[in-house]
């Protein structure tokens, strides 16, 4: 199951959550923790970072920032959905390999990817428990405003403007 799959499930359901329990927020905290050290290994963190520099330097993110709308005739739309789901694919296979890690069978991986997405989101939405390196990389393969604050993000650590006018 992938995380383009968890993207529309979770989003759509994101408004429709209960508080979670002691038991569930101490599981959701573990898996966070753990998926955190995870992420944080060299390997995959470059390998998160060595994409989104590929994606913020390419010419169709000329001129993008965080509120350049995905739904424009522009001839650049297509070309940023696209790096979109390549971003969400690769976070798939990341999350994919830490997940055989930690479950065995596909019911078990499938739940514990959706214990994953939904812990995001809730993170995502609780601005003071978004420290966490992993939050905004997976956040950005489940929806497209995050990915593009990624991506907005990154060109300016690069340096590179985010305005069509570089005057």
């Amino acid at each position: 199951v992938s995380v383009l799959y968890w993207n529309r499930r979770f989003m759509d359901e994101a408004a429709q959550r209960r508080d979670p329990t002691d038991e569930e927020a101490a599981a959701a905290a573990e898996l966070i923790e753990s998926l955190e050290d995870w992420f944080c290994q060299g390997a995959v963190t470059s390998r998160v970072g060595d994409a989104l520099t590929e994606i913020a330097s390419a010419p169709e993110f000329a001129g993008f920032n965080e509120t350049t709308d995905v739904s424009t005739d522009d001839s650049s739309a297509h070309a940023r959905m696209a790096a979109f789901t390549k971003y969400s694919e690769l976070i798939d296979y990341l999350l994919d390999h830490f997940v055989k890690h930690l479950a065995e069978g596909e019911a078990a991986r499938e739940s514990v990817m959706s214990d994953i997405a939904s812990t995001v989101v809730a993170l995502v939405e609780d601005e003071a428990k978004a420290h966490f390196t992993c939050v905004p990389f997976i956040a950005g393969a489940l929806d497209y405003s995050h990915f593009a604050a990624l991506v907005s993000d990154t060109q300016n650590m690069l340096g590179i403007s985010n305005t069509d006018d570089d005057a």
